[in-house]
């Protein structure tokens, strides 16, 4: 993603706002996603106002194609173990 627009894609000033703009384009974790991007999450912490995640053509500002977007789909998710193992990824349509 950061090589088609030319710049990083979760760029923030340190992590909270790098979270936030993390949380911007992918949507509000679950309390579960939080649970397993960080065992120690205290799942009574609320976040308030749900964000909807962005489509990606919106993000990256144009037309890329689907299988683009499918990988970014793939790889951009905050469950660890929903993404593809390294070598999924390198035999995809993409490449």
């Amino acid at each position: 993603a950061e090589m088609l627009i030319g710049q990083p894609l979760f760029a923030g000033r340190d992590g909270v706002d790098q979270l936030g703009q993390i949380v911007d384009i992918l949507g509000t974790p679950t309390p579960r996603e939080f649970y397993l991007m960080n065992p120690k999450y205290d799942a009574s912490v609320s976040f308030g106002v749900r964000v909807s995640p962005l489509p990606w053509h919106r993000v990256l500002q144009r037309d890329v194609g689907t299988e683009v977007i499918e990988m970014l789909s793939q790889l951009l998710k905050y469950d660890p173990l929903l993404r593809p193992q390294p070598l999924a990824c390198m035999a995809a349509p993409l490449f």
